[in-house]
């Protein structure tokens, strides 16, 4: 199965007092085509799970979601709530650490799955456009005022002023800067590849795991050590 986030969730209905998607943005598991899912019935499981099955509009091959700790008290995933495709549709996958993650916040995730989105739609131009918009979301977050002005790659090299890099993410500035290779495609008027765009999500998912999961995974474990430590004493 495959984790879908409230954004693939475009239209809410209401029955017996509780909110329901009634479409879904998705691509199809069978032809891969990014099409909505008209929900038209949810059948009630136990535990709190719903499961719907739709035929795709364009192949027509049933598709079976899954609403699992489904409460419908809005019309939004609630946070212990869960939808699912099945199977997993071919493309991308954004990340669950960053999509649950809370140190990157709303605004940003938005733009990360509308980037993986449009990479699975094989739009090569917008994912290039909106994973740039992207990268340079992470990078003005992590920098003061003064920095966020300047380019893209330069926004990039003055990251370890303010936070304690490695020489890896100095390469990633690098390759930004430099004209040739994929520096060349950061350049919004050259003509996007595959090739490139998946290097370019590739990167901007490195860099907000790097920045904000793995943070937030460090201090969790750290709360956990401080706890255990605090029991056996």
């Amino acid at each position: 199965m495959y984790r879908l986030s409230n954004d693939q969730i475009p239209r809410w209905k209401k029955e017996s007092s509780v909110f329901l998607p009634s479409s879904i943005d998705s691509q199809c598991p069978e032809c891969g085509r990014l099409v909505s899912f008209a929900t038209a019935k949810w059948s009630p499981a136990p535990q709190n799970t719903r499961i719907a099955v739709v035929r795709c509009p364009a192949c027509q091959t049933p598709t079976m979601f899954f609403l699992l700790n489904h409460k419908g008290e809005a019309g939004t995933l609630g946070s212990d709530e869960q939808l699912y495709i099945h199977a997993k549709p071919p493309g991308r996958e954004a990340l669950p650490e960053i999509l649950d993650g809370k140190g990157l916040d709303d605004p940003l995730k938005r733009a990360y799955v509308s980037a993986v989105n449009v990479f699975n739609a094989q739009e090569w131009g917008a994912t290039a456009v909106l994973t740039r918009r992207l990268l340079e979301g992470v990078t003005k977050s992590l920098l003061p005022p003064e920095y966020q002005s300047l380019p893209l790659a330069k926004q990039v090299e003055k990251l370890p002023e303010t936070k304690d890099l490695s020489e890896p993410v100095l390469k990633i500035a690098d390759a930004i800067r430099k004209g040739g290779n994929l520096g060349a495609h950061f350049d919004l008027e050259a003509e996007p590849t595959q090739e490139v765009s998946q290097l370019m999500l590739d990167l901007a998912e490195e860099l907000i795991e790097y920045f904000f999961v793995l943070p937030v995974r460090i201090e969790e474990l750290h709360d956990k050590i401080e706890d255990l430590n605090g029991e056996k004493s």
